[in-house]
């Protein structure tokens, strides 16, 4: 129901430029989560984005912050090679527990949220 954040189409082209896969995670339905992915890439971003930017779809549950596993061997990757985003301060230690990379989006509808931009993320 909420647009994406700001620089997120930058954000995933810079991923494309350098070859890294993003994924999506969540503890809603699946199916749901791509419908409104979506939607909202449909509607707001310029260019005609859909979902298949996206690598592949996990639900996490959320419990005391998301387990990570089942992406990192998925992809049969390092923890340390994972970035996880997430809005949710659980989560984020989840992340860097299991020796992911995080970084902390302010969560939609908040103050600072605005200020938000996807673009502005460093991957080096």
């Amino acid at each position: 129901s909420f647009p994406p954040r700001q620089g997120l189409e930058l954000f995933l082209d810079e991923c494309d430029k350098r070859k890294i896969r993003v994924v999506t995670s969540s503890d809603a339905e699946i199916e749901a989560v791509k419908r409104d992915l979506n939607i909202s890439l449909g509607l707001v971003l310029e260019r005609n984005l859909s979902i298949e930017r996206f690598s592949n779809f996990f639900c996490l549950d959320r419990i005391g912050g998301k387990d990570y596993s089942p992406i990192i061997g998925h992809y049969d990757i390092a923890s340390s090679e994972l970035l996880v985003i997430d809005d949710r301060h659980c989560n984020i230690i989840s992340a860097l527990r299991q020796g992911c990379l995080a970084v902390h989006c302010p969560e939609y509808m908040i103050d600072g949220e605005r200020e938000w931009d996807f673009s502005k993320i460093n991957l080096q």
